[in-house]
């Protein structure tokens, strides 16, 4: 049979700088501002529409600390975990399924630009209304291993802790403008 390969995932970053994107629009400018062990975490703004989240935030690191890229090492990743809880839940319901996908947009001397993105798979939900819990769990960089067999995936790695949970209600109105995809080709499933 034939073999179909369909992707709905999206690789494309903002266009906009961190400091030209209107989060006005759809979202709100935020200044939370976290010390850490070796750097601050700064949390820039939010943006959504119903079933995602888009945040900005920047690591700046500590005058002194050698955060430059180094050969053969992978650039800086923070390892954040993002749910979304309704008015009055603590905890949200498995159904409501999350996937979380962050990146280094760029790196100016000490300070590292990061664009995240939180999806809800449950399309029956809606962002709005709700307040996106952030865990920020951990800032590495590492040299992967060879070998996949290995049990250690790096070969070296540096990590500084992070421990910071934020809360970010979604108080403005979400984008709701919806683009509709027709396929014009024909597929058989075998």
């Amino acid at each position: 049979g034939e073999s179909v390969t369909a992707s709905s995932e999206s690789d494309t970053a903002p266009t906009e700088t961190a400091d030209t994107f209107d989060f006005m629009a759809y979202g709100k400018q935020l200044d939370m501002w976290y010390d850490l062990d070796g750097y601050s975490l700064n949390l820039k703004g939010i943006s959504a529409d119903s079933t995602t989240a888009y945040l900005l935030y920047d690591v700046v690191f500590d005058e002194g600390y050698d955060c430059a890229p180094l050969e053969e090492w992978t650039d800086w990743e923070l390892v954040v975990i993002m749910d979304a809880l309704k008015y009055g839940e603590t905890e949200a319901p498995i159904t409501r399924v999350h996937r979380s996908h962050c990146e280094l947009i760029s790196q100016r001397d000490n300070v590292l630009s990061f664009y995240g993105m939180m999806s809800l798979s449950d399309i029956t939900e809606t962002l709005q209304g709700m307040t996106v819990t952030l865990d920020f769990c951990e800032l590495y960089r590492m040299i992967p291993s060879d070998s996949e067999k290995d049990p250690e995936p790096w070969k070296d790695r540096e990590q500084l802790s992070c421990d910071v949970q934020a809360e970010i209600a979604i108080d403005f109105p979400v984008c709701s403008e919806a683009r509709e995809i027709t396929l014009d080709k024909e597929f058989s499933f075998h």
